[in-house]
């Protein structure tokens, strides 16, 4: 919820730097990190299939959206390309991206030039490992055209307990979904 205000976001690179047969590895934490200032943005419910508006933060109105909870689709106020950030939240060690969820986002037909990062936002103190199923890819990693890195940017967000659940906005949001 800090995202709807206007603010910052601030998260840091998590780099593959290993595979296995099956998954790309994100596990490898960098200190400097990627600082964006958000526009305004509207809290939207994300429908199946209908691409979200500019500058809105979106959450999935069906229950268990595979891979991410929710979007966010803004233009950065430097006029640079727009941006979606996939936000994955977790408190666990270890959380594996599903390609169901990447494909499913795929479908809302977002643009060439739009920049899509996969960021996993925690609790302070937890840095899990990701990983992503070559599948989504189609090949094996040796016949990946970009590195990982580049193929499927991974960013770790890590905010506080009270930055991550504020309950009047949260309640709000609720109440306001069920109408």
């Amino acid at each position: 919820m800090v995202l709807l205000e206007r603010k910052i976001i601030r998260f840091f690179p998590i780099i593959c730097k290993r595979s296995g047969p099956k998954n790309l590895i994100y596990d490898t934490y960098e200190s400097s990190g990627t600082e964006f200032p958000l526009p305004e943005l509207q809290l939207l419910r994300l429908e199946k299939g209908i691409r979200p508006d500019e500058n809105s933060y979106c959450v999935p109105d069906f229950s268990n959206f595979p891979t991410v909870d929710s979007l966010l689709f803004f233009n950065p106020l430097d006029n640079s390309s727009p941006i979606l950030l996939m936000i994955q939240m977790t408190r666990a060690q270890a959380h594996d991206t599903k390609v169901e969820g990447l494909r499913n986002i795929d479908k809302l037909g977002f643009p060439s030039e739009v920049r899509r990062y996969h960021v996993v936002v925690t609790p302070k103190g937890i840095s899990p490992k990701i990983t992503v199923p070559l599948e989504y890819f189609g090949t094996k990693v040796e016949e990946v055209k970009r590195t990982p890195n580049e193929a499927f940017p991974v960013f770790h967000c890590p905010v506080s307990r009270e930055e991550l659940f504020p309950v009047d906005r949260l309640n709000s949001f609720i109440l306001s979904s069920r109408k």
